[in-house]
């Protein structure tokens, strides 16, 4: 990016903050990817970049979208505030958004009812046992740096996702964003990838993405990686015929 844009980025950004501070925003705006799209309520900065534009993500949920059709149920593994969930919710049959954080979670909800189509949130963090964790955050909802840690932040419940099969409809689409927390996660739900076509998995820092590939391919999958939005890896899954 040249020095020009961003000016014109920065700029932009200005007007957005003048804009919220005046009340001239109001409190929601349309997002949309490839056609398909949702209505977002916005009363943070974060709220507003996240949504208008998508912080990295329209490559991403661009990817997810072209995986799923009328038919599809879509598992939201890290949902946050929910722009993957309620963008592919006009386009998916069923979506599954699991955030485990309170207050994400409330706007998350939020957020679904103003979605084109069927949402279920699940405050479950997905993990390898049914248990309880803690989960550290910012003061910012629509941060998405909330991950599982040892101790201190807010008590979450954690589950197994293989758990859940019996609850809930089987995946066809799966993604996960859970900030450290991929491995735990998968663990808990190979049965869950079994059933699925269609796997994408964020890899963060510390985790080394052979093992994500392995769990992965061990549930019948061919992966590969795609790395984008400044270096960020994602290991995409596609089961075998």
């Amino acid at each position: 990016m040249g020095i020009v844009d961003q000016v014109l980025v920065w700029a932009g950004r200005t007007r957005d903050i003048v804009a919220l501070r005046t009340g001239a925003f109001g409190d929601l705006m349309d997002a949309s990817v490839d056609g398909y799209g949702s209505r977002f309520h916005i009363d943070t900065y974060r709220e507003l970049w996240r949504v208008r534009d998508l912080v990295g993500e329209r490559e991403v949920i661009s990817h997810l979208l072209s995986e799923l059709d009328e038919g599809s149920t879509f598992w939201d593994v890290g949902a946050n505030i929910g722009t993957h969930s309620c963008i592919c919710a006009s386009k998916a049959s069923e979506v599954v958004a699991f955030e485990p954080n309170p207050e994400t979670r409330a706007r998350l909800e939020e957020n679904a009812k103003l979605a084109a189509g069927s949402i279920q949130t699940r405050p479950e963090a997905l993990s390898n046992e049914t248990g309880e964790g803690r989960l550290s955050s910012t003061d910012d909802y629509a941060e998405g740096t909330h991950e599982i840690a040892e101790s201190g932040g807010t008590r979450v419940a954690t589950t197994r996702g293989d758990d859940l099969l019996d609850d809930l409809s089987s995946p066809d689409v799966i993604k996960i964003d859970v900030e450290g927390h991929e491995l735990k996660a998968l663990e808990g739900m190979r049965d869950v990838i079994t059933r699925a076509s269609h796997v994408l998995v964020e890899v963060h820092r510390g985790v080394d993405v052979e093992d994500v590939q392995q769990i992965v391919s061990e549930s019948g999958h061919e992966t590969r990686l795609w790395s984008k939005r400044g270096g960020e890896q994602f290991v995409v899954a596609e089961k075998l015929d």
